[in-house]
């Protein structure tokens, strides 16, 4: 979990300019765009920071990190035909693993977040959405259920009471009178959530229903409904008052707002102001929507802010035709992508080089003749070329 939790936050920084090394300023390789030779012409793309895929002919190739596949595979820096599922429609990729859809509906998992070799889910699906060690699924009759880890309320089963544990008697004693508890720092004690811990069958999302397009983030879910509503629950941070103390050992002037961050998990929540999405897109820290007059509303659920923050339109992002799954880029009309991602959506202005292309992941996109073109950083190999470090050596 931490692993994936670093790799996303190295991947936010893909969208800064600069990175830091060793304490100074050094900036991040960029790699122009460029076709990716020795792939087949493709239907479909599918990219996670570091990984991207391809389906052609129905059949999955990778290239880039691909340990995310499981039994500690290397990177490569040209694509593979992988020992997947076939005739593949859809394709999701998280940080954990692979989800994919076939042409009969069949969804299946596999990776390091799910079972190492592809498992099949459930049958008559729509779409298929992979998070860190969880998926959703949107099912043809428009509801979604989801399967996995589910220590952030990623499943979407709400918030449940949990049943009093039985006491353990020892002579007909309750053994809670015989022993006294060791007392603990209540910073220390993390309560157990009050739902399952995982389920490796799917489950129905209570209230998700007559739902039109789902994403997952890294710990998070939303759907938008075919009335333009959008839903969310999962991981969502908020900000709590901290009970002051005596300055002292364990308080210091320097110690920084008297606040503290908390993780409320769960939650089933409406977006609020948005009321015609078509399409949505989630990363791990920010969504957003399509919305039917091709713009964009985006939204933050790590902003430390109560409640959500957002959703705010990108105001000079106009004629949206597609979302990337977790992407943090838009296709706009003629083919060109712009950014996505809050504090960057702002400005409007298309990537340099990129046109003709249908469908846009983290880094890859699908061109209108089939061509897979990747550009950005490049230190597995994700853009089908060698890879290089992430930072300029020369810096």
């Amino acid at each position: 979990m931490w692993r994936a939790l670093v790799l996303i936050a190295a991947a936010t920084s893909l969208a800064r300019a600069e990175g830091v090394q060793a304490g100074v300023a050094a900036p991040v390789r960029h790699l122009p765009p460029a076709p990716v030779d020795g792939l087949p012409p493709a239907t479909a793309v599918a990219t996670n920071s570091w990984t991207s895929c391809a389906i052609a002919s129905g059949e999955i190739w990778c290239w880039g990190e691909m340990d995310i596949f499981g039994d500690g595979l290397a990177d490569r820096d040209k694509p593979v035909k992988l020992d997947a599922p076939k005739r593949v429609r859809q394709l999701s990729l998280s940080e954990t693993g692979a989800c994919a859809l076939d042409e009969s509906g069949q969804v299946w998992c596999w990776g390091r977040g799910f079972d190492k070799r592809p498992r099949k889910i459930l049958g008559n699906a729509r779409k298929v959405s992979a998070g860190n060690s969880f998926a959703c699924a949107l099912r043809a009759d428009a509801r979604v259920v989801c399967w996995g880890d589910n220590y952030n309320g990623e499943l979407g089963q709400g918030l449940k009471k949990p049943s009093p544990p039985k006491p353990l008697l020892f002579h007909g004693r309750k053994l809670r009178d015989l022993v006294q508890p060791v007392p603990m720092h209540p910073e220390l004690v993390e309560p157990p959530p009050p739902w399952p811990k995982e389920s490796r069958t799917p489950l129905v999302v209570p209230g998700a229903d007559e739902i039109a397009d789902l994403a997952c983030g890294g710990t998070h879910v939303c759907a938008a409904k075919k009335s333009g509503r959008v839903i969310c629950w999962g991981a969502r941070d908020v900000e709590m008052p901290r009970p002051r103390g005596p300055l002292g050992a364990d308080r210091d002037e320097d110690d920084g707002p008297d606040q503290i961050t908390v993780v409320r998990t769960g939650e089933r929540f409406d977006i609020p102001e948005l009321d015609d999405a078509v399409a949505l897109s989630a990363s791990d820290r920010e969504s957003c929507a399509l919305r039917k007059n091709g713009e964009l509303s985006c939204w933050n659920f790590y902003t430390l802010h109560t409640p959500i923050e957002g959703p705010h339109a990108c105001a000079h992002v106009h004629g949206v035709t597609a979302l990337g799954e977790h992407s943090w880029w838009a296709v706009i009309d003629g083919g060109q992508i712009t950014r996505t991602v809050a504090g960057n959506c702002y400005d409007g202005k298309p990537e340099s080089g990129i046109s003709d292309l249908v469908q846009a992941g983290t880094h890859c996109g699908l061109r209108k003749d089939g061509v897979v073109i990747c550009w950005g950083p490049n230190p597995h190999g994700e853009l089908g070329r060698p890879a290089e470090p992430f930072y300029d050596e020369r810096f």
